[in-house]
């Protein structure tokens, strides 16, 4: 940019400097001053529009000299950036294009707000594959999303949701200005890729019944759950200090996090015993608690039956996590 503001600065200067000139030396008016400079330092070839006088001749002598080195450079440097420009543009877009068209078993996040902010922030430290869908990118929005794809355009649409390979992904979270429109995602997507997980805000509790009717899993409003928190930082600060180091990014010395690992049916650990899948022995884990087709089991007792499909929720380190991956696959 410094270069293509150079490049206009000095044309500029030549201009003025040129029709300046003309006007003094030829008592020529600002215009026929003006296209005589333009068209001598374009070397377009046209005829003077007035007989100059001897001094006029020298003028335009020095002028022409000047102008060819710098009228070149200018249209060198600025032709260069819009060919680069163009040509960067089209690379991008190309890959992004074949992000999108890659893309499976992802989820697609509606709206770009500081909610879909923060959830885009978690989603890139947990390595997760999605696509941002937004009628708008705001700059601070596009910093955080980095290479991760994105579309531009109205999430409601069917058209829309379906370019972000809908029928491919694994969840949706639709995080929208409006109640409206966070109801009409959640109706297109839900038609459009039954199994898919669905997670929506909702900005009035009046309408939170109405988004699960539509086909929501889950329903968050910010301001009931901000209110609870602040009463809970009140009355249990350092249980809500705990959680917060267990679900937000470690502290500096403190690695511990909550994870949740699905139990398939080729799983070596399905229709164990806890005390028999030797999890802790094994991998150093806590079983915190297991999700099953009947609700949550806190704190299981040695003698539950893992089943497949079953969620554990385990306590642990990143490398005591994996363990837990590789003895689920196995």
């Amino acid at each position: 940019m410094k270069k293509i503001r150079l490049a206009l600065l000095l044309l500029i200067l030549l201009i003025i400097l040129g029709t300046c000139g003309y006007v003094r030396l030829e008592k020529w008016g600002v215009l026929d001053s003006l296209y005589m400079t333009v068209i001598t330092i374009s070397t377009v070839g046209f005829h003077e529009i007035h007989n100059l006088t001897p001094l006029g001749k020298i003028f335009t002598i020095f002028l022409i000299i000047n102008s060819v080195g710098i009228f070149a450079y200018a249209v060198t440097i600025i032709g260069n950036f819009i060919i680069e420009g163009q040509f960067s543009s089209i690379t991008r877009r190309k890959i992004m294009e074949k992000k999108i068209a890659s893309l499976t078993n992802h989820y697609i996040i509606c709206g770009a707000d500081t909610v879909a902010k923060e959830v885009i922030k978690e989603f890139i430290r947990s390595k997760v594959k999605f696509i941002l869908l937004s009628e708008t990118l705001p700059p601070d929005t596009g910093s955080i999303l980095g290479d991760n794809p994105f579309i531009i355009g109205d999430s409601t649409s069917d058209e829309l949701l379906q370019s972000a390979k809908i029928d491919k992904a694994k969840g949706l979270i639709s995080c929208l200005r409006t109640d409206k429109e966070n109801l009409f995602v959640v109706i297109s997507a839900r038609n459009l890729n039954p199994k898919l997980k669905i997670m929506s805000l909702a900005r009035e509790e009046t309408t939170l019944n109405k988004i699960m009717k539509a086909g929501a899993d889950n329903v968050i409003l910010p301001e009931i759950i901000g209110g609870r928190r602040m009463a809970s930082m009140i009355l249990r600060p350092e249980v809500l200090s705990f959680l917060d180091v267990m679900t937000t990014t470690p502290q500096e010395g403190l690695s511990l996090k909550l994870e949740e690992l699905i139990v398939t049916k080729r799983s070596s650990l399905a229709n164990l015993e806890l005390k028999k899948a030797q999890i802790p022995q094994k991998t150093g884990l806590l079983v915190v608690a297991i999700k099953k087709k009947s609700g949550f089991l806190y704190n299981p007792s040695s003698s539950t039956v893992i089943e497949p499909n079953d969620n554990l929720i385990v306590l642990g380190k990143d490398e005591q996590i994996q363990r837990l991956k590789d003895v689920l696959r196995a």
